[in-house]
Order: C-alpha cells, then sequence, then structure tokens
C-alpha cells in the first residue's frame, strides 16, 4: 500500500540509537557490556555510521544506554582460530578504507581498540582478524584519520563537531565479512560471553559493532519491526518508474507486502522527531519501499532482482534504474529470527 504506517506500527520506532556494541540477539544472554562515556559514544556513533548522529541528535543517542533486547543475535556455531603468520594476515588487510554511499559503508563491522594499545597488541588483534575464515578483508583507522573522517562528513551538518580529537575518537579494524550473516562469529571471537554471560572483550578490543544493524535502525522507522528490508529509491526517480519498481517487487513470489514512504513524509518523520538541520533533512531522507517477506531468509532472490554485487572494498553493487540501494534487516534476513 502506499501510505504512512497506522499508529499501531509507527509505536514501534525506535528512537533511541544505540552507538555501543552489537550483543548477540536471542540464546545468548541478555546483559550488556560496559559502555565507554557518554561522551566518548556520542563520537564513536557519529564514526561507526555518521547518519545515527545526524538523524537521531545527540539527545535521541543518549536518551538510552542499552541496546533494543531485538538486537541479539544468536552465535550459530563456536569457531577457534590460530593466530596466522604476517604474509596471511598482509593478504586480507586492504590498507584503506573506500567510502560508500552516505546511507551504508563499504564494510560489514568495526572493531573498535582501547585507548592508548601498544603496537604489539594491536598486531595481536590484526592477525586474530586474519585468522578468521569468514573475513573477507580488513583495514585499520587510526584515530587521526577517524578524526579526519568525522570532520569531513560530520561539518556539513553541524558547523562544530565539539569534542572531537584524536584523544576520544578510537582507532579501528574496518572489517569486510564474506557475508553479512557472520557478524555472529566475528563477535564472539573478539568478544566471547564471559562467566557471568556478559560479552567479555579480548583485552585490546573495546567494542564490535554490526554495521547493517545500525543503518537498519537508523532508517528502518515504523517499519523496524515490521520489514525485511528497504528499497531506497535514487533521487529524482518519476512517478512511471516508481509504479514499475513496485510492479516489479509485487510480482516476485516471496513478497508479501510493500509499502511505501515518500521522501515527504519520511522528511515530516525527521522533523517530528527533532531533526532541522537541512543538510540532514535533504541528504537522508528519500523516496523507499519497505518490503515484507514471507521467508525473510530468501531475501537473497528480491537483492539479485533488484542489484549485483555489494558493498565491499573492492566492490560496488549496480542496481536496476531507479534503485539507490537495498538494504536488509538483519534480524530476520541474516540471522532467521522473529522481526
Amino acid at each position: 500500500m502506499d501510505h504512512e504506517p497506522d499508529a499501531a506500527v509507527g509505536q514501534q520506532h525506535v528512537s533511541a540509537i544505540p552507538a555501543g556494541p552489537t550483543s548477540l540477539p536471542d540464546g545468548a544472554p541478555a546483559r550488556e557490556p560496559q559502555r565507554p562515556s557518554t561522551r566518548r559514544r556520542l563520537l564513536i556513533a557519529g564514526v561507526v555510521l555518521v547518519s545515527v548522529s545526524l538523524v537521531a541528535g545527540a539527545d535521541v543517542l543518549l536518551a538510552s544506554r542499552h541496546s533494543p533486547s531485538d538486537a541479539r543475535v544468536t552465535v550459530r556455531a563456536a569457531q577457534t582460530t590460530s593466530l596466522v603468520g604476517s604474509a596471511e594476515a598482509a593478504s586480507k588487510d586492504f590498507g584503506r578504507i573506500p567510502r560508500g554511499d552516505v546511507l551504508l559503508d563499504r564494510f560489514d563491522a568495526s572493531v573498535f581498540l582501547v585507548r592508548g594499545i601498544d603496537p604489539a597488541q594491536q598486531e595481536m588483534i590484526r592477525r586474530r582478524v586474519a585468522a578468521l575464515p569468514v573475513v573477507e578483508a580488513f583495514a585499520y583507522e587510526s584515530s587521526a584519520e577517524a578524526l579526519e573522517q568525522f570532520r569531513t562528513r560530520f561539518l556539513p551538518y553541524r558547523p562544530d563537531p565539539s569534542g572531537a580529537t584524536e584523544q576520544i575518537l578510537p582507532a579501528s579494524f574496518r572489517v569486510v565479512l564474506q557475508d553479512p550473516s557472520q557478524f555472529a562469529v566475528l563477535l564472539k571471537e573478539l568478544c566471547p560471553p564471559g562467566p557471568d554471560g556478559r560479552p567479555d572483550c579480548v583485552e585490546g578490543v573495546d567494542e564490535v559493532t554490526d554495521q547493517h544493524w545500525l543503518a537498519w535502525i537508523t532508517f528502518a522507522g515504523p517499519w523496524i519491526h515490521t520489514a525485511d528490508a528497504i528499497v531506497a529509491l535514487a533521487s529524482g526517480v518519476d512517478s512511471a518508474r516508481r509504479r514499475a519498481i513496485r510492479g516489479e517487487l509485487g510480482a516476485l513470489p516471496n513478497v508479501e507486502r510493500v509499502d511505501f514512504e515518500s521522501k515527504a513524509a519520511a522528511r515530516r518523520r525527521l522533523e517530528q522527531t527533532g531533526v532541522s538541520n537541512p543538510a540532514t533533512l535533504r541528504d537522508l531522507t528519500f523516496d523507499s519501499f519497505r518490503v515484507r517477506l514471507s521467508v525473510p531468509t530468501r531475501f537473497g532472490e528480491l537483492y539479485e532482482g533488484l542489484c549485483s554485487g555489494r558493498w565491499s572494498f573492492t566492490t560496488t553493487p549496480v542496481c536496476k534504474p531507479g534503485i539507490r540501494l537495498v538494504i536488509a534487516n538483519p534480524r530476520s534476513v541474516y540471522y532467521g529470527l522473529p522481526r
């Protein structure tokens, strides 16, 4: 249907965007790890996904210190690794971090390092990341590079990113996985459950975040618990092409329901949450279809019908005319859990 969600659905909107690690949903223990200071968490959020800070705003972002309970992802299998040699670690080290669409960076996860980590400890973590078969590639981002990137992406939206310093912004490894659903393996390797059930990150690791979950909770809006995919349309798509895309979606056997949110409706929704910056409203609102699938784990069929390739360090998705990108709900799509 081409309408905005009803009130019952709208009440499910998660306005407080978590900036800390994505802990594992479902069967894993639910207690949250300790958090960095609120000031540092806000800045980390800007680095993890700049739109989190822009859409939610600082006050909303800091309204909750916990991830929503439905963000927990079951670890499907334990996996042990041995440290690899420098040659194998180097083969996966991409060396630089190409940036993607403002809505979604070109990596699947971030491994944030503790402040003041020594070079030997950092190298151990680097090799531990490289040893995981689920890791396709990774790249290191220093505190100085994080600060530069933060300023580049943040300044157009806020004139004074006060508090952003190399001492506050964390260094990190940005990780491309063989498949986004393998985030649970990366998290368990670096932040396994401790004796009390809480994620207990290995020495030198501060937190590990799932980029896809952050993107979903940022842009899903009132459909956060009811949709399995967002099909974001390119700017300037005319009504005829929009109807054609809608028709293609409706013709797919796995598609159960399609809702449309116009750029204007998305703008009104953001304004109601307190967002007023013109640059934010211009760049982060778009026409989109919110798609519910009868079998969410068959999301790949939907994606392959619309796009080829995906965001990674070496690839960029190419979608049908009029489609900007397609984002999945990790909970239902990658982990097969109830919405």
